[in-house]
């Protein structure tokens, strides 16, 4: 696996091209038995910030929310997916950082977390409400905290943040 210049490793191009939706790149893991797969990923922050600094501070901010919910972040590495003029194009309309080459965006590589599949929503426990108002009251930094973006684990039983975009406020 290649790298660039910012440190992070490039990952192999897909069979299938990215979708834009994380669900949909989920659900073709699970029908086809992967453990991990990659899904592309927005950032926003302060335009200042290195992509780094970024990647760094949102693995803070990700850990605060677990500890806060008490919940375990979903297993995950960082990367440089090859994209496609369209796809590229999107996120760099999205606030892709500028510091990700021409050819290329933000992607993560992600465990499958084995959860049930129900078309009605679970609910979550109260204390992830009660851990989403205690992070953002701690001055949480993460722009996008959903009660949707958490899943519990069928093997372990432990409730899982699974969307690990860095996107930060301000």
């Amino acid at each position: 696996m290649a790298e660039l210049e910012q440190g992070l490793p490039i990952f192999e191009a897909q069979e299938r091209p990215l979708a834009m939706s994380a669900e949909i790149q989920y659900n073709r893991a699970v029908q086809n038995g992967e453990a991990t797969f990659v899904r592309p990923v927005f950032t926003s922050g302060p335009n200042q910030q290195s992509l780094t600094t970024r990647i760094r501070m949102a693995e803070i901010e990700f850990s605060r929310l677990a500890y806060h919910t008490l919940s375990v972040v979903v297993p995950h590495r960082f990367g440089l997916y090859p994209a496609d003029k369209t796809l590229e194009r999107y996120y760099r309309d999205h606030g892709q950082h500028s510091s990700i080459p021409e050819g290329y965006i933000l992607a993560a590589e992600v465990d499958v977390i084995p959860h049930d599949e129900a078309r009605v929503p679970k609910i979550r426990p109260y204390f992830i409400w009660q851990g989403m108002k205690h992070y953002k009251r701690a001055a949480g930094r993460l722009a996008d905290v959903r009660s949707t973006q958490f899943v519990q684990d069928n093997m372990t039983g432990l409730w899982t943040l699974i969307d690990i975009e860095p996107r930060l406020q301000g």
